[in-house]
């Protein structure tokens, strides 16, 4: 009996050291989880109990305090009253209200100021958990673009009111001459040819600036641009027959009315144009523009270009070949302004040349 007894015990020590051994080694582990994240975490982690003391932080948290003076103590130990102030604030919506706070703090230490995206949530009904992310670089870098955003958007201004002056200057040179001189004078100097350049010259210079300026408005998300409805196959045909690439262009003159910006509509599908003549191997060079149904399609008998080519070349300063010219921003251009007109530009398969499309431009 004795000796059934003792079996007995010696079975129940055996069981008690296993079950205490699986204790120590799931416990040994989590301690083990828990110095690694405390000495490597790149963000700072941290709990707080219900007097708002804290019981654990991660290694980086000494930026702000050596470690050895942090357990016990309370934001008010180590930060200004204000910012401390911020922080308990923060600390009893979450213990109120049991959920979780997703905010940025800035902190001003000295002449520097830290930004973090901190995350407060409660572990149990006593401890709270805060997780701080560093994310001063990334702001400053949000502040710079924005300040160098303002200085362009300044230079813009400047540059909008120069050329205005000098162009509106050079137009009325231009009138005064042309009223005076006849065209038989032109003819007897040979200098008719050089007087029509000059005049197409101070015609597109108009057009760009008018592009210009209508194009840095769409940019500016405060402000919107006039739009007007009016025949497109007049518009463009007045303004291609004072360019020198008028013959390789063919207009449905049936096209119909279009509601849009005009000055940046017509600087979107000349740049379309010119893109089907200067990158065209055929030796008879041919833009067509016609409508089907409420689609505008813009058709030229060049290299061609795929659906997903075009979708390559818009995105900025992409270049449909290598030989350097130009800056790869115009069908990106394109596309920007027939976003902001809600259209959108596609290409159609041809077996020689392109066809592109934009979608329900007519309606």
């Amino acid at each position: 009996m004795l000796y059934t007894l003792l079996c007995i015990l010696c079975f129940i020590n055996i069981i008690c050291i296993f079950f205490n051994f699986l204790f120590y080694k799931r416990n040994y582990y989590k301690i083990k989880i828990i110095d690694g994240i405390q000495k490597n975490s790149q963000v700072c982690i941290y709990v707080k109990d219900k007097n708002h003391r804290f019981n654990f932080v991660t290694d980086n948290f000494e930026e702000f305090a050596p470690l050895y003076n942090v357990f016990g103590f309370t934001d008010y130990d180590f930060f200004p009253k204000d910012i401390a102030d911020k922080f308990r604030e923060g600390d009893l919506h979450v213990r109120s209200t049991h959920e979780r706070l997703n905010i940025i703090d800035a902190l001003e230490l000295g002449d520097n100021v830290l930004y973090y995206n901190s995350s407060k949530f409660m572990i149990d009904n006593e401890n709270m958990c805060g997780v701080s992310i560093d994310i001063t670089n990334e702001i400053k870098k949000s502040e710079k673009v924005q300040e160098t955003n303002n200085f362009l958007t300044h230079i813009n201004y400047i540059i909008r009111h120069d050329l205005y002056n000098s162009i509106n200057l050079v137009n009325q040179f231009f009138i005064k001459i042309e009223k005076k001189i006849e065209i038989e004078y032109l003819e007897e100097h040979k200098i008719i040819g050089a007087f029509k350049a000059l005049k197409q010259c101070i015609f597109t210079l108009k057009e760009t600036f008018q592009g210009i300026c209508d194009f840095s408005i769409m940019l500016d998300d405060h402000k919107k641009l006039p739009v007007e409805s009016f025949y497109l196959s007049v518009i463009l045909n007045d303004f291609l027959k004072k360019t020198a690439y008028y013959s390789y262009v063919d207009i449905d003159e049936e096209m119909g009315i279009i509601t849009a910006n005009k000055s940046l509509m017509i600087t979107a599908l000349i740049n379309l144009i010119k893109n089907g003549i200067k990158h065209n191997n055929s030796q008879n060079k041919k833009v067509k523009i016609y409508k089907c149904e409420n689609d505008l399609l813009i058709e030229d008998n060049g290299y061609g270009i795929t659906d997903e080519q075009l979708s390559k070349f818009i995105k900025p300063y992409s270049q449909a070949n290598d030989n350097g010219e130009g800056l790869g921003l115009g069908l990106s251009i394109t596309n920007l302004i027939l976003k902001y007109h809600n259209l959108n530009l596609s290409a159609l398969p041809k077996e020689n040349g392109t066809i592109l499309v934009i979608k329900n431009i007519f309606i």
